[in-house]
Formats: structure tokens, C-alpha cells, sequence
């Protein structure tokens, strides 16, 4: 598509309208601009681009129509109604359209299970484990630029300084992504060393506030 309106369309569900408007926002920032030539992106999210009073229903036809991309947010709740309608679309946009892309992006309590088999095909963004080192959200935003990720280089925090030091929550996930893509680690072990490591770390973090007060 020439010139579309919307670089990404984001599909969600009513349940998880809040978190998806939270990445939506960090999308239309600058931690999305990967590159020096890069523009700021442009999101379709239903709540911004429906009128009050308007038919939401053409709305999300015409946001669909004109976006070269579609991220389908996958969280709790099973897919359906419009939201399932929405993946429909996009799939079938998808198949006459190669240069189309849907991005399955997993968020908490999402289950492998439930996305449908069509999507399955599609490689995916997980933020189930709340992307401690932002490397999903990098990928996400690469999908949504046609970009290959290639090696996954953290933005450092001020501009024209070194990235500050990994901590340790950051270098284990790396490792543990590293098992489970290897094979060495099943993906359920892995992704119960991710929730005991956050739980750790949570732990440590208050433990320190305690002690200061």
C-alpha cells in the first residue's frame, strides 16, 4: 500500500484495552525510532480514532484498510466477537497480500493453546514475562518497521553515553533465552525460572526500601 494512514493497527480485546494503549504510547515515542532516518510511527488504536458517536464498526474497517501492518494482542481472555473478526481480516488481508504483515504479540496470562492456528504460522512478540531487558518490544517495533531485528544492541539511557551496565534479572533472562532457544531448556522450566527470578528480584527491591526507611 502507497502512503498508508497507520503504519501498525492494534487488535485487542475490551479486557486488555488498557495495556495494549501503553505500548501504543511507547510506540508513538521515541524509544520506537530505531534509527536516525526513522519517523515517528503512527498507530490505529480504537480508542484514540473512533469519533463518539460515530459507527466504531466502519471505523475499524477503514484503520484496517489503511495500515500496512497488524499487531494482534493475545492476552487472557479467548479470542472472539470483534476482536476475532478483526484477526480474520487481517489474516485474509494477509494472504493477498504478502507485503501485509500480522504480528501475534503475547501478553500476560496468554495461553500457546488458545491463539488460532493460523497465527501460529506468524512469528510472534511475547511480553508475557514483562520484557525486562526490551528486547521483545524491540522486535515488535522492527516487525512493524519491515525491519530484520539482527542482534539486539539496549539503547543506552542518555544521549551520547555508554548503555549502563546489565543487571543480573537482565544477563539471566538472556541466559535462559538462550537454553530454551537451544533446546537444552523445556519452555515450561524456562518460563518458571523467568517468574521466580521477577519474584526474586521484587523481593530484593522491597527488602532495600525497608531497609532505607
Amino acid at each position: 500500500m502507497a502512503n498508508p494512514a497507520y503504519d501498525v493497527f492494534l487488535s485487542h480485546s475490551h479486557t486488555d484495552a488498557a495495556t495494549v494503549e501503553k505500548v501504543a504510547v511507547r510506540l508513538e515515542s521515541q524509544e520506537a525510532v530505531l534509527q536516525p532516518e526513522d519517523r515517528i510511527l503512527k498507530t490505529f488504536l480504537d480508542k484514540w480514532e473512533i469519533v463518539p458517536g460515530s459507527l466504531w464498526q466502519n471505523a475499524l474497517g477503514r484503520g484496517l484498510e489503511n495500515t500496512c501492518c497488524c499487531a494482534v494482542f493475545l492476552g487472557a481472555e479467548e479470542m472472539d466477537g470483534w476482536f476475532e473478526k478483526e484477526c480474520q481480516v487481517a489474516l485474509d488481508k494477509q494472504m493477498n497480500d504478502k507485503t501485509f504483515l500480522v504480528i501475534p504479540v503475547l501478553l500476560p496470562g496468554a495461553d500457546d493453546k488458545r491463539v488460532p492456528p493460523l497465527l501460529q504460522l506468524n512469528d510472534r512478540i511475547d511480553l508475557r514475562n514483562d520484557d525486562p531487558t526490551g528486547e521483545m518490544f524491540y522486535r515488535l517495533v522492527c516487525g512493524i518497521r519491515r525491519r530484520a531485528p539482527g542482534r539486539y544492541r539496549p539503547k543506552s539511557a542518555g544521549t551520547g553515553r555508554p548503555p549502563a551496565p546489565a543487571s543480573w534479572l537482565e544477563l539471566y533472562f538472556i541466559e535462559i533465552k538462550h537454553l530454551e532457544d537451544t533446546g537444552l531448556l523445556p519452555k515450561r522450566e524456562a518460563e518458571k525460572a523467568r517468574r521466580d527470578a521477577l519474584k526474586a528480584d521484587r523481593n530484593r527491591r522491597l527488602e532495600e526500601v525497608t531497609i532505607h526507611d
